[in-house]
């Protein structure tokens, strides 16, 4: 399976190739980033062994390209591709309960190569796209969100990695242009998708996993108003045998006014996505044949931008369902996607690493003998899961090219915050430091950030910064004895080029 992606490069490049020699009038560019990132991260324990978390420093080089190739006025070719050298620490796991894109070593990942045709019905695309819905929490192309042109969006704390990427057929169109003029018929769009899975969080075409997927998308879209409703069904058969069968549904939308009176801008945005459907991944004694699947998840954000301050407040609440019950029929669990933010510490370090050791220590068979089907699903690897969260952010532009934020987050547990090894042991549910799973705060977290912008007007765009959070966890971190973990610090430099 691994042969099919230098299989696909070459198919591609070779295409690209012949049509710029075969069309008159070829136009090309070739935006990309270089990302430099240096990551340092207190220890703390992970588990009651005791064992500390390994990954303190992380050294990461990221080359985005994406190169574009536009033949005529109606046809183009778009590609993209990252090339990443990491060096640090090993985070300690297996990658099958650590599947993070923060790990040592050098790696071409493939991420885009596809054809889009603008027909006079519609827009037809077809290859290997990332995909992206709404806010981002359930389907998210893995794209860099800071805009340094847009004042109206949240703080951009922490990066994206990987995103959702399907080999996918696509086309666009708006139903009702043909045969009307009416508002409606100018600004309804209508998508329909047929989809081959290439990597996202539950399935991996290269590991073997074959996932199929059909998507409906329909928004209204003008001048500082969106609306959408999306619509996906899944049918997975992973390389072990698993299966699932899953529909998701997600409502979006954003509104932006302008406030003449106080000279302001604001603007609401907000998700929420349900899953339902079932799934053989999860199995237990009483159901060994698989479990339901109901997850839901969403997020709300306001944003106020006083542009005679250069000042930008957001205040944005969230939440995932979790699952105290993992011997019941039904899998509650909903997990954000891993490119969605909120904060640099709790959910990127801290439950990602807890998470981790939990589904080793599960699927250790020293342990436990036969560990328990899909344990390997237990790690949030950085998602916002099983938790509410409130997270309230500030920038403001002192000076020109200048920006500081700062932002405050808190978070509680939505289900109990169990650790499956220890919860089998006791026959009750427990904590990853073994203490009863009842306390439901997760804690608090301060992150702040600096950046500065060289040359913003020049075709190479240089920008260098730092942020840096602490952590003080809460009551559902704590140990047997009910005392709870250290605060955990990270501090980030960055240095980001754009052209």
């Amino acid at each position: 399976m691994n042969r099919l992606k230098p299989m696909r490069i070459s198919l591609l490049t070779a295409a690209v190739l012949l049509s710029a020699v075969s069309v008159r009038g070829a136009e090309y560019k070739i935006p990309g980033q270089y990302r430099f990132r240096l990551d340092s991260v207190s220890s703390f324990l992970i588990n009651n062994a005791p064992e500390k978390s390994r990954q303190t420093f992380l050294l990461e080089n990221r080359l985005r390209l994406s190169p574009e190739l536009k033949l005529g006025e109606n046809l183009r070719v778009r590609a993209e591709g990252d090339f990443r050298g990491n060096a640090g620490d090993e985070n300690g796991f297996p990658s099958a309960y650590a599947d993070w894109a923060r790990d040592p070593g050098a790696q071409l990942d493939f991420r885009q190569a596809y054809l889009e045709w603008k027909t006079r019905f519609g827009i037809l695309r077809a290859g290997q796209m990332a995909s992206s819905v709404g806010m981002g929490i359930l389907a998210n192309g893995g794209e860099d969100r800071e805009d340094p042109e847009n004042e109206l969006q949240p703080v951009a704390f922490g990066d994206a990695y990987y995103g959702d990427l399907a080999d996918r057929l696509l086309f666009a169109t708006k139903p009702f242009s043909a045969f009307s003029r009416s508002w409606l018929a100018e600004h309804l769009v209508t998508v329909l998708a047929f989809d081959l899975i290439y990597r996202d969080e539950n399935a991996d075409l290269l590991d073997g996993d074959r996932a199929l997927q059909g998507v409906f998308l329909s928004f209204l879209e003008e001048k500082g108003f969106r609306a959408e409703i999306y619509a996906a069904y899944r049918n997975q058969k992973d390389d072990d045998g698993d299966e699932l069968k899953v529909w998701a549904l997600d409502f979006s939308g954003q509104m932006e006014r302008e406030l003449e009176k106080l000279r302001a801008w604001l603007k609401f945005e907000g998700e929420i996505a349900f899953t339902l459907g079932e799934t053989s991944q999860l199995r237990n004694h009483a159901h060994p044949d698989g479990v339901s699947v109901r997850g839901l998840g969403g997020a709300l954000r306001g944003l106020l931008w006083l542009p005679y301050l250069s000042s930008t407040t957001g205040l944005e609440m969230g939440g995932a369902s979790g699952d105290s019950n993992l011997e019941d029929g039904t899998a509650y669990i909903f997990k954000f996607d891993p490119n969605y933010r909120a904060g640099l510490i709790l959910f990127e370090e801290v439950l990602a690493e807890i998470s981790a050791a939990g589904a080793a220590r599960a699927a250790n068979p020293n342990l436990v003998g036969v560990p328990s089907p899909g344990v390997e699903l237990l790690p949030s690897n950085g998602s916002i899961s099983n938790a509410y969260y409130l997270f309230l952010t500030q920038s403001l532009k002192p000076v020109p090219r200048l920006t500081t934020a700062l932002g405050l987050l808190y978070a509680r547990s939505a289900g109990d915050l169990l650790d499956p090894y220890l919860t089998l042991q006791a026959g009750e549910n427990r904590n990853f430091l073994d203490r009863p799973a009842r306390d439901k705060s997760l804690g608090w977290e301060l992150d702040g950030q600096v950046s500065y912008q060289i040359r913003p007007a020049s075709r190479f765009r240089p920008e260098v910064g730092m942020e840096a959070g602490v952590f003080f966890p809460g009551r559902a971190l704590a140990d047997a004895d009910g005392k709870t973990l250290d605060p955990i610090y990270k501090v980030r430099g960055r240095i980001t080029v754009n052209w």
